[in-house]
């Protein structure tokens, strides 16, 4: 199973307006757009690698870049093999 790199990941929480004050003071995130519902930050040319959502405290999806689509189907049968769903 070979990454190349880390994609984004879009996380759930109850915490909001604290996860704005963590993203960009601790973890070094900008802040790029915000709602009422949901903390979009960037901490690269992309568009953004950190999605919070309002909701339950939980991971939501992560996404990873790989080389080729037969690397995506080896890092997709791990991943399912692991029981976790994936899209």
């Amino acid at each position: 199973m070979t990454l190349s790199s880390f994609g984004y990941a879009s996380l759930r929480s109850d915490k909001i307006d604290d996860w704005a004050d963590y993203g960009a003071k601790f973890l070094g995130l900008q802040l790029v757009e915000r709602t009422k519902s949901a903390l979009k930050f960037r901490m690269d040319d992309r568009k953004q690698r950190i999605i919070v959502s309002a909701g339950a405290d939980a991971a939501h999806a992560f996404g990873w870049e790989v080389e080729d689509a037969a690397a995506l189907d080896a890092v997709a049968a791990r991943v399912e093999a692991a029981k976790i769903r994936v899209e």
